[in-house]
């Protein structure tokens, strides 16, 4: 997306998970202890709330600015983070004009990828029951932006993997972007993961990718990496929402290998 002219980005800030998450949690344990008589402590007795939410907007403002400052002529800003997922109120009260897209991918895949990622670089889940409850969560939590009608766009990571040129024009037309296919073409072409994979790209030009940030990124890995008793305890754990994304109702996937290019269940 920030190979488009009017976008910017920057690293992931975790801004909403990280910074305003944990002062506006205080801020409502405070107003609540005040509330209820609990005890006389805490901002809450200088500020209002909505002083105290224009300061948070004003801290925000701040650190777009400098994003921005990186393209001038941008009228988009792109923030991503997956633990935003579980601030989408959060970020509505703070950007009220904010949109939402939401990347979805097999939580299968998702789980793999999650404890390779904790093994190579330190972060994510440890172990497949631990990534099968976030996924879960997170993307439960992220689908809750659907009520703010006309702002929450979703994506499926298969679909933008087989389908990239027609998937980012949709993203750009839900942010209202304006591109010719022939740019979206050239950008979908560019961004290819394996090109991605092989400069070490990141979402700021000055920053390299660390090893081990990038994997497969492909479709369907966890046929090779998922043993199925692991299989079992992930189905046990985030089946239902396989089956609600449409990915898989069939209890099946559990005793399937690959063999070539197909599919075939084993007993």
């Amino acid at each position: 997306m920030s190979a488009h002219p009017k976008v910017c980005t920057t690293v992931e800030l975790t801004l909403y998970d990280r910074y305003t998450a944990p002062w506006i949690k205080v801020w409502e344990d405070e107003s609540a202890n005040i509330k209820q008589g609990r005890w006389c402590q805490g901002l809450p007795f200088l500020w209002s709330e909505d002083e105290f939410y224009g300061f948070l907007r004003e801290f925000l403002g701040k650190v777009y600015d400098r994003v921005l400052s990186n393209n001038p002529g941008a009228t988009h800003i792109l923030d991503k983070h997956p633990r935003y997922s579980l601030y989408v109120e959060d970020i509505n009260r703070l950007l009220p004009n904010a949109r939402f897209i939401h990347m979805i991918r097999d939580g299968r895949d998702v789980a793999v990828s999650m404890v390779a990622a904790r093994e190579k670089m330190g972060f994510g889940t440890g172990t497949i029951p631990d990534s099968a409850e976030a996924w879960s969560k997170y993307v439960r939590a992220a689908q809750e932006a659907g009520r703010y009608d006309g702002r929450y766009f979703e994506v499926r990571y298969e679909e933008l993997y087989s389908d990239g040129v027609n998937v980012v024009e949709d993203v750009f037309d839900f942010c209202g972007l304006k591109a010719s296919r022939e740019e979206v073409t050239a950008i979908v072409d560019e961004y290819q993961f394996e090109k991605n994979k092989a400069r070490k790209i990141t979402a700021a030009r000055n920053v390299e990718a660390l090893d081990g940030h990038y994997r497969k990124g492909k479709v369907g890995s966890w046929l090779e990496e998922l043993p199925t008793e692991q299989r079992q305890v992930f189905n046990e754990i985030a089946g239902d929402l396989l089956g609600e994304l449409g990915y898989t109702r069939d209890p099946s996937w559990i005793k399937q290998r690959e063999v070539g290019k197909e599919c075939v269940e084993v007993y």
